[in-house]
């Protein structure tokens, strides 16, 4: 976290009141403080980068396994 300069993305906030899926849910027990994400883009230069040190990713060295129904893809995975 310290090494990335939020200056460069676009802030994009959590819903202000979270909506549940399931009519049967009452949204004030699943209000939770929300966390914002952050939207940048890459360029090719990125790609150069990300291609040269994938032998230091988690993912490729084989030290993390990206499975399971809610895995995110990381930047080298897309």
């Amino acid at each position: 976290k310290r090494s990335i300069d939020f200056s460069k993305m676009a802030e994009q906030k959590g819903d202000d009141k979270i909506v549940p899926f399931s009519f049967t849910t009452n949204p004030d027990d699943i209000q939770k403080e929300q966390v914002s994400c952050w939207l940048t883009y890459t360029n090719e230069k990125t790609h150069e980068i990300i291609r040269a040190n994938l032998d230091r990713s988690p993912l490729y060295s084989g030290v993390i396994h990206g499975t399971g129904p809610r895995y995110c893809p990381s930047i080298e995975d897309k």
